[in-house]
């Protein structure tokens, strides 16, 4: 199959020695399966995009990573604070100006 216009759409076998079968889309090209769509190779299966490569969806919340993506989640969370330390607060004791209404729970207390 050949679209012989500007764009170069087509579908082509190079049988001598590189055995290559191509496809190429003016804008995109689909493979849609209504069970398994497989994409193999005996070595290596390498996806070399212009912009980006993701799988699921494009939107970052809703997409499969990539090692490279979790490597640098990781690394931006490893400089954070542990959360398992804790904080003290020390509170004196006071009275709002009414001696009668003495507050004694001051203290050091414990904060997360």
């Amino acid at each position: 199959f050949v679209d012989p216009g500007i764009y170069e759409a087509y579908v082509s076998f190079a049988g001598s020695g590189s055995k290559e079968l191509r496809m190429r889309g003016a804008n995109d090209v689909r493979i849609d399966a209504g069970l398994n769509a497989v994409v193999a190779g005996a070595f290596d299966v390498i996806l070399d995009p212009g912009f980006g490569a993701y799988v699921g969806s494009a939107s970052p919340g809703n997409r499969i990573v990539t090692a490279a993506e979790l490597d640098a989640i990781w690394s931006a969370l490893a400089g954070k604070a542990d959360a398992s330390h804790s904080h003290s607060v020390t509170i004196p004791n006071h009275n709002h100006g009414n001696p009668a209404n003495v507050n004694s729970g001051g203290g050091t207390f414990t904060v997360s």
